[in-house]
């Protein structure tokens, strides 16, 4: 009896046929494996772009930078014969303390776009190359120096400046150093960081005034994430460090002033 139940169940409640996927889950599934096959790709040529770049950047400190421990253990002498037969584009050497990651050297040419997605060498690159705006006067004499650099994934390049939106950070590291192919080294009192737009006018490099040059000063000192308690006045050179934020909606910058102009191997 059980048995011939189960017939009639068969027979009045058949089970559903097996449906075969319509042509656009056919594409749907193969988009799926190919977006998931091209964004494999593209993360490891991304990661393979960024091990290229960081191997060149420290076979460059290696070739350039010599490291002076008998004097002074932070000291290091930059080899400018070497950097500027390699490109004479070059203007200074940028290092700090902390972030150490930040040690690059600094050019300039005629415009403020070609060292975006150019390296040293002149080649292309993602990274780019630490550039200083084309405005400025490349011996950091302006009474306001931008440099700019881009803010990797990796924490390379100007990333590394977005800690600086700790105070405590800034607490503990408080200065970067410039160096020059005149055989100078530039010490810069970091006195803010900001928050600011692609067209701020944190990035005004001339003033037509001592008047018009305080009101800057003043403006930005207001404008500061934090209280320094360092203001600027207008006989001060400033350099202005620059880098994407937001997904490159924003600028993160930080100003110093320079504090000691020391002519080394003297």
């Amino acid at each position: 009896m059980s048995k011939k139940k189960d017939n009639i169940d068969l027979i009045h409640n058949p089970p559903e046929p097996i449906k075969k996927p319509s042509n656009w889950q056919k594409i749907k599934r193969f988009l799926i494996v190919f977006l998931i096959c091209a964004s494999t790709i593209t993360i490891y040529t991304i990661c393979q772009g960024y091990d290229k770049e960081k191997k060149s950047s420290d076979d460059l400190k290696k070739e350039v930078l010599t490291y002076d421990d008998s004097e002074d253990a932070q000291e290091f002498s930059v080899d400018f014969n070497a950097l500027l037969a390699r490109n004479p584009d070059v203007v200074g050497w940028i290092r700090f303390d902390a972030p150490a990651e930040i040690s690059y050297p600094v050019v300039k040419t005629n415009d403020n776009k070609f060292y975006l997605r150019h390296n040293l060498d002149k080649e292309y690159s993602i990274n780019g190359t630490i550039f200083m705006d084309c405005n400025n006067a490349g011996d950091f004499g302006d009474s306001n120096t931008i440099i700019y650099g881009h803010n990797m994934l990796d924490d390379s390049m100007f990333g590394p400046l977005l800690r600086f939106k700790d105070e405590n950070f800034w607490k503990g590291s408080q200065y970067f150093y410039i160096y020059t192919p005149e055989g100078y080294k530039l010490t810069y009192h970091i006195c803010g960081a900001y928050s600011e737009g692609p067209y701020s006018d944190i990035y005004t490099y001339k003033f037509g005034s001592d008047k018009l040059h305080q009101e800057y000063l003043d403006q930005f000192t207001s404008r500061r994430l934090y209280d320094t308690k360092l203001n600027p006045t207008v006989t001060d050179h400033i350099v202005t460090l620059s880098t994407c934020d937001a997904h490159g909606k924003k600028r993160f910058c930080i100003q110093g002033i320079l504090t000691d102009k020391k002519k080394l191997n003297d």
